[in-house]
């Protein structure tokens, strides 16, 4: 792949290739070291950022337990970064900071340049105490001049904006917002940070900044004229049904299922994403088995009936493709997740179907079969539990997760 736009869709490409045959090693070096070359400066807005999200899965699904810390540092890197800047963290009064373009770059060039060259000389012929002096005095002054511009490219309100000027400020598109939930989701039921994690609370409040926006502008409508948010971006819906509670999706079809939108919200509440306590505290695992049904019945396309007779089954219409990298993974560890909360037969089987389909899709996860070993190890199968967790050790340095992953 050469460096250009063509090598970031055959990053994204390939990402799927690694996801979809297991192959996690491969995946966590592309695209967390060497790799990143062919995607880091590709021209795509924010593709950097989804990338390293994916590679910080990759990481996870190799590495296990002692990836959490890697994974939480690429999030921040990739993510928080972009959340924190534009302001929609809450910070700095949730204000636009936009930065004039710089006007001195090609006299910073140009002495970089030059410093470039004269260290070539240096290095090839030697060098006196006196370049070495001017050498320090030209750094000095080009840290200077940096810091300088930072403090004057601040625009106010008040001053005029070109479009290069605006250019400086990129605000974290419904896209970033969506992997960066994912993510944090993940690393959330893995055991890395819990839900208390100042981290889901600048999500949240970057979910309400940009739901007020499409509430307020995108003004979708459906056949029967009626307002549906994030229209254009379906998994948008899901990822901020964990955090909002919100109605993103109006009177939409009753054909159409919602069932996968309210899986999500009681995974927010239940987990204490929103930071709200359950109330029925009796109810809880009838609520987890819950999650469990309604999550296996979009994965399946299929929804039980009980007071249908004639045709227990009905088919599901849902407008939202099943990405095996991005809904699927996300449909999988939270019915594991939820199946392990519930603790009932039904809906370990459930997530023990899920695991053995996943292990032999990707049997080179240590993840995936530390997971199976959890499921069946609830089931009450200690031996191939065992044999499991033995597999999840020979193939990765971790164990491929904590209890619940």
């Amino acid at each position: 792949m050469d460096v250009s736009g063509f090598s970031g869709i055959a990053a994204m490409a390939l990402a799927k290739v690694y996801s979809a045959e297991g192959r996690a090693s491969e995946g966590a070096s592309t695209f967390t070291g060497y790799g990143v070359e062919y995607y880091d400066s590709c021209g795509y807005l924010f593709l950097d950022s989804k990338m390293g999200g994916i590679g910080a899965k990759f990481i996870m699904n190799r590495d296990g337990a002692n990836a959490d810390r890697v994974a939480l540092r690429l999030y921040d890197e990739h993510f928080s970064r972009i959340i924190e800047y534009s302001g929609y963290d809450g910070g700095q009064n949730g204000s636009v900071v936009i930065r004039r373009r710089p006007s001195k770059t090609s006299k910073i060039l140009l002495e970089t340049a030059t410093g470039a060259v004269t260290s070539l000389f240096d290095r090839l012929f030697g060098k006196n105490s006196n370049s070495v002096d001017e050498s320090n005095m030209m750094q000095g002054n080009h840290a200077k001049d940096e810091i300088e511009l930072m403090e004057d490219a601040i625009i106010k309100e008040s001053e005029p904006r070109t479009i290069e000027d605006i250019l400086t400020w990129l605000p974290p598109t419904v896209s970033v917002l969506v992997d960066a939930t994912f993510l944090l989701f993940r690393l959330t039921v893995s055991g890395a940070i819990n839900a208390g994690d100042s981290r889901w609370h600048k999500l949240g409040l970057a979910w309400k900044h940009i739901y007020d926006i499409e509430a307020k502008h995108g003004r979708n409508a459906d056949e029967n004229d009626q307002r549906v948010l994030f229209n254009h971006a379906p998994l948008a819906r899901v990822a901020s049904a964990l955090l909002l509670d919100n109605d993103t999706i109006g009177q939409r079809d009753n054909k159409v299922s919602r069932k996968i939108e309210q899986a999500a919200r009681k995974l927010g509440q239940l987990m204490n994403i929103k930071r709200c306590s359950t109330d029925d505290q009796n109810n809880v695992k009838d609520e987890w088995a819950e999650i469990v049904r309604l999550l296996d019945e979009v994965r399946t396309g299929w929804a039980r009936c009980s007071s249908c007779t004639a045709q227990p089954m009905n088919q599901l219409l849902n407008d939202i493709d099943v990405d095996g990298m991005v809904l699927q993974s996300f449909i999988e560890h939270a019915i594991c997740h939820a199946a392990t909360q519930a603790g009932d037969y039904d809906s370990l089987c459930v997530a023990r179907s899920i695991c053995s389909e996943s292990v032999t899709l990707r049997a080179n996860s240590p993840e995936n079969w530390h997971r199976y070993g959890v499921i069946l190890e609830k089931l009450g199968d200690t031996d191939n539990a065992r044999n499991a967790f033995h597999a999840s050790v020979s193939l990765g340095i971790g164990e491929g997760g904590r209890v619940g992953s």
